[in-house]
């Protein structure tokens, strides 16, 4: 099964093939097997960067001298390369026949698990073609406003074509992260206000001579320059980008993406010759002001049909006339049922960010986050239905705990991650979904918790099989509301399933939420029971009284949340089913609406009116920096690589200190042999290199900011004239630091401190330091995590 990565750029010289064919090497450099694409039209660029020169093209395949297998270029980097050179302008002409061989030729090129392509830059049919057929978009941009406006009309066109995924973007050639900060801030603000496309930050690439010093001798910087601060860039964005799409992989043959491409590209032609010619960019939409760049204002995009914006009846007819042409099965359905697109609510995911950030997250509260949701639960179900997909057996779950210990905690960990920065870097109804996600997840956990209940009250074998079977039974109507939202809008959010919705959804996709969501969970071969109470809970009752108990069970539970107090007809659904008097139902109602209560406290969830925020849109944005704070540090501090020394973890951890907060003036502090003595630590040439090893603490040095600092695990600052009563020894160390004050960093993480960073910082530069403390504190824990990987007992 192959990825493909499709890297391009509005306009050129953005540095969009050395970014490619460094990726490519990256990945290989990971032992992923990777193929690099050259689409680059007739430049050559990737052979240049390279230092090959290949015998054949996508020429010599076209015209049928050769076989793909033979265009295929080995090199010495580890990873094979397919030069396009005008080839790809080639396959924009190709009849179905030529399309289909050559679709078959790609199919033979089995057992990549990457394929890099490096597009033209611009916009036309093939980039466009390419893009929309990618399950990972990178579009390149620099601060540049040429740059920026040619993006932005690339994201335009796609937009208009309906493209679905998201794109993400790498500001390269950037002087500082800042001002890559500020460039990808500003060029998300414009397409969030003007286009349907969802961006999030790839990386930054930032300023560096070695990229040219490589180009020149025809080597890829990452494997010349491994510690430039490029190569960490580059491996930075690599570990975000597997780590954002680890647990949402599309499994696919390679020739799967050259058919939508193909398709894609074909479409747009259609297009095309109907609307009669290309239509210029209005100049209100373009995102800068760059009247002066005229490469911009000649740059046309591609003549598209915008998608209009349906009311139900139109929408209605769509599918409609749809369904008549063709027998739509699930799978045809295209992107009612993402489970990476199911939102779970801001205030659990924000607090669940902070756990990981500061190391604290425990076993115990990963298992409640992932217990309480049901949108974590549903991923949590696929990852373990799919773990082994060659057996294609049926999974029962019938305990919470069986599920996470299969899992585990590592698993769950980087399930929870990733479910954070896609909420946090998704603008796809962001705001208008916190108070449909908060009501899901109260109904949904209020309904797990009385389907307990009522399982131990019947006796049933499994009872957390009705709590797991519970808390997920509305998920199609979740991703219904998600994917659909105006067939909803007239429709209240408290999950209430009248006949006249379920009439509507049959109408329009054949079947109901319930239908769509059993078949998602059927699909990923979860047990039949489970999936039968999700399928049949919007049934009649005289037809549930006919059921297994588990799907009985979730009805109760289900009809239970949505009766009143003294409801005669819950009473007597309750005693038929189970014996169960009304005073019994109305005490598990009330201990279970009490438990969802405390939970969403704990979590800071608004479960009414009177505890929303009056601004959400706030509390979203906060999330966001939140995110992107958390993104930025994984990436510039990812995780040592197996069999890394201690000096270079070090090392590490020093470049990332100083690409973050541009300080230099560093020291790392860590317990020697002795477990009462802290000393510097370092590598080669480092800051203080010459002077380390006379640095030492004893922790019995009461007044030593730095002892305290390491002691209590809390971040410790002090100005020069607020030293005379600390340790002389803090006084040596600030004027080996060279500056006027210093701030000193616990290296904490599960309860334990690997040591202290302490850094010099300026009288006037010393306010900052309140505004950082969260980020000072997130980057001690990732230093500790690194530090702990040369210890296996940790």
């Amino acid at each position: 099964m192959t990825q493909t990565i499709v890297i391009t750029s509005g306009k050129g010289g953005v540095g969009k093939s050395n970014i490619s064919a460094n990726t490519a090497i990256e990945l290989a450099q990971r032992n992923y097997r990777t193929c690099l694409f050259d689409a680059d039209l007739g430049l050559a660029n990737v052979n240049i960067l390279l230092g090959i020169h290949p015998e054949y093209t996508l020429d010599d395949c076209i015209i049928g001298n050769k076989s793909l297998k033979e265009v295929v270029c080995k090199t010495k980097f580890g990873i094979d390369v397919i030069p396009g050179s005008s080839g790809i302008e080639k396959m924009a002409t190709l009849d179905q026949e030529q399309i289909t061989g050559l679709i078959n030729d790609f199919a033979q090129l089995q057992g990549y698990d990457f394929c890099v392509i490096d597009t033209s830059s611009g916009i036309s049919r093939g980039v466009i073609a390419f893009c929309l057929a990618s399950t990972e978009s990178i579009l390149v941009i620099t601060s540049e406003a040429a740059s920026l406006t040619d993006s932005y009309a690339l994201l335009k066109v796609m937009s208009l074509n309906n493209y679905r995924g998201t794109v993400k973007i790498l500001v390269n050639k950037t002087s500082s992260i800042p001002q890559a900060k500020e460039t990808y801030l500003r060029f998300k603000e414009v397409v969030n206000r003007h286009l349907r496309i969802d961006i999030a930050p790839a990386g930054i690439i930032l300023n560096d001579p070695n990229i040219d010093a490589a180009v020149a001798q025809q080597e890829p910087a990452l494997l010349l320059y491994p510690n430039s601060l490029a190569a960490q860039c580059i491996r930075a964005m690599v570990s975000n980008l597997l780590k954002s799409g680890e647990n949402d992989r599309r499994e696919e043959d390679f020739s799967d993406f050259w058919q939508r491409y193909f398709t894609f590209s074909h479409l747009i032609s259609e297009e095309s010759e109907q609307s009669g010619g290309q239509e210029q960019r209005p100049a209100s939409s373009r995102p800068m002001n760059s009247a002066q760049d005229s490469s911009s204002q000649s740059t046309a995009p591609l003549p598209v049909k915008p998608a209009a914006t349906l009311d139900q009846t139109a929408e209605t007819k769509k599918w409609v006339e749809y369904r008549s042409k063709r027998d739509v099965s699930f799978s045809q359905i295209d992107g009612i049922f993402e489970v990476a697109a199911l939102p779970s609510p801001v205030p659990l995911l924000s607090k669940a960010l902070e756990l990981l950030a500061r190391g604290e997250m425990s076993w115990e509260t990963l298992m409640t986050l992932f217990s309480s949701d049901p949108v974590l639960m549903v991923k949590a179900l696929k990852m373990h239905c799919g773990q082994d997909p060659a057996l294609r057996r049926v999974k029962r779950v019938t305990k919470k705990h069986q599920l996470f210990e299969e899992l585990g905690k590592e698993t769950l960990t980087n399930l929870l991650r990733s479910t954070c920065l896609q909420r946090a870097l998704s603008n796809r109804l962001f705001s208008d979904t916190s108070s449909l996600t908060n009501s899901f997840w109260s109904h949904s956990h209020t309904c797990a918790i009385l389907a307990e209940k009522i399982a131990e009250f019947a006796d049933y074998p499994f009872p957390e099989e009705a709590y797991l079977a519970a808390l997920i039974h509305d998920i199609g109507h979740l991703a219904l509301r998600i994917n659909r939202p105006e067939l909803y809008e007239q429709i209240s959010s408290n999950f209430q399933h009248g006949e006249s919705l379920l009439e509507t959804e049959q109408t329009i996709f054949g079947m109901n939420h319930a239908e769509i969501g059993a078949r998602a969970l059927r699909s990923w071969h979860l047990d039949g029971f489970m999936v039968d109470a999700v399928q049949y809970h919007t049934e009649p009752v005289a037809r549930i009284e006919t059921a297994f108990n588990l799907v009985k069970i979730v009805y109760l539970a289900i009809r239970l949340t949505q009766s009143d107090k003294g409801d005669n007809e819950i009473g007597k659904l309750g005693e038929s089913l189970f014996g169960l008097s009304s005073g019994q139902l109305e005490n598990m109602r009330q201990d279970a609406g009490e438990k969802t209560r405390q939970l969403a406290d704990s979590f800071d969830i608004p479960l009414n009116k009177e505890q929303e925020d009056s601004k959400p849109g706030e509390r979203q944005n906060r999330f966001r920096r939140q995110a992107m704070e958390y993104s930025i540090l994984q990436g510039v501090l990812p995780p040592p690589s197996p069999g890394q020394a201690l000096p270079e973890i070090i090392r590490a951890v020093f470049q990332a200190f100083n690409i973050l907060f541009n300080i230099k003036a560093v020291i790392c502090l860590m317990p020697a042999g002795n477990p009462s003595l802290l000393r510097a630590f370092g590598y080669p040439n480092c800051f203080g290199w010459e002077t380390l090893t006379d640095i030492q603490f004893s922790l019995t040095w009461e007044k030593s900011l730095v002892v305290r600092s390491y002691m209590s695990g809390e971040l410790k600052t002090a100005l020069d004239d607020e030293i005379g009563g600390l340790a002389l020894a803090d006084r040596q160390l600030l004027h080996s630091l060279g500056t006027q004050g210093f701030a000193c960093v616990p290296m904490m993480v599960h309860g334990i401190n690997r040591g202290v960073i302490v850094f010099g910082i300026e009288k006037t530069l010393f306010g900052r330091i309140d505004s950082l403390k969260n980020r000072l504190e997130q980057f001690g824990v990732q230093a500790a995590k690194n530090i702990s990987s040369l210890d296996k007992t940790v």
